[in-house]
């Protein structure tokens, strides 16, 4: 097996947890005193997509015209399943679809049965304070 495409999904501080707060104290202008400022560190998300299939040069250029359609394709099912469902349902049903037609269409250009799989990768931690 070989990886077929690689896609970032998204990026950057989730939106779904919440920050990380403490007070540091610094010093001010007036000697002696010091104030109190808060500091954040934030939980840095990147979520992938990363497309398997066998190996062979005739396979990757037909998944890659395949990937075109199901992108396609996954971003109306996914955009449906989020309103139908207030959102819960949205990415997988975005991920099965996108998997489903990119082995369909796939198969349909090589007139052969393949086995290609869609994985959803999620790697994150904290970043430094701020």
């Amino acid at each position: 097996m070989q990886e077929l495409a690689h896609f970032v999904l998204f990026e950057g501080n989730d939106p779904f947890t919440l920050p990380q707060m403490m007070v540091d104290w610094v010093p001010s202008s007036i000697p002696g005193i010091k104030v109190p400022v808060n500091r954040y560190k934030y939980y840095h998300s990147k979520v992938s997509l990363i497309v398997n299939g066998p190996d062979g040069t005739d396979v990757k250029s037909a998944a890659e015209d395949c990937l075109r359609q199901a992108a396609l394709k996954s971003m109306i099912a996914g955009l449906i399943a989020g309103y139908a469902s207030g959102g819960s349902a949205a990415f997988a049903a975005a991920v099965s679809t996108f998997t489903s037609t990119v082995d369909s269409c796939v198969e349909e250009k090589l007139q052969h049965g393949l086995d290609i799989t869609a994985e959803v990768k999620n790697e994150g931690g904290w970043g430094d304070w701020q």
